[in-house]
């Protein structure tokens, strides 16, 4: 077999309708055997599942069946995950086959291919900053928090600022009140 597309993964919008969804649409996801294959279910909460083939879904060629259909805001993603190992075994002087060769490649550039995937979907520091990875990562997520706070406060505020207009315009009614009733009891 040879390796004719990077496509390692695809995922599908659920709808609760459509039932087989074709993973080899466009470029085919190169694999030997369905073992090769993950199948993840991920609630419309991001909370991912990894499902079990032939109870929660099957592989035939391209075609991911999934009977459970789930909900709009869902999605199915498959993906291949190819162990990392080397089982072809070349002795010297012994018959060579380049099949077993050839075989043996494919494995490599798939295990390859994976990790280039993974590493598509990682926060990356750059190069030349110096930066610990870790480090990295701890600025992120206390920026993250850092805004989700502002934005809170900001919300609070806002609702203030709504209740102190309320205010100002119910003491301005009663004062107009105040002042008709002080001049009509004169």
């Amino acid at each position: 077999m040879t390796i004719s597309s990077e496509k390692t993964s695809e995922t599908f919008d659920l709808n609760g309708v459509t039932t087989v969804f074709p993973f080899g649409t466009g470029s085919i996801i190169a694999y030997d055997n369905t073992s090769e294959l993950v199948v993840v279910h991920t609630d419309s909460d991001g909370l991912e599942t990894t499902l079990t083939e032939t109870t929660d879904y099957t592989i035939l060629d391209q075609d991911c069946t999934y009977p459970a259909k789930g909900a709009t805001g869902e999605k199915l993603t498959v993906y291949r995950s190819t162990p990392i190992t080397q089982p072809v075994d070349i002795k010297n002087q012994s018959s060579f086959f380049p099949e077993v060769l050839e075989s043996a490649l494919d494995g490599v550039i798939k295990n390859v291919q994976e990790i280039a995937s993974d590493m598509a979907l990682t926060v990356k520091v750059p190069i030349s900053s110096g930066d610990d990875p870790a480090t990295y990562m701890t600025t992120i997520t206390t920026s993250v928090t850092a805004a989700a706070l502002s934005e809170s406060n900001a919300a609070a505020s806002a609702s203030a600022a709504s209740t102190s207009a309320s205010n100002a315009a119910t003491s301005e009614t009663n004062a107009a009140s105040s002042a008709s009733a002080a001049s009509t009891s004169e």
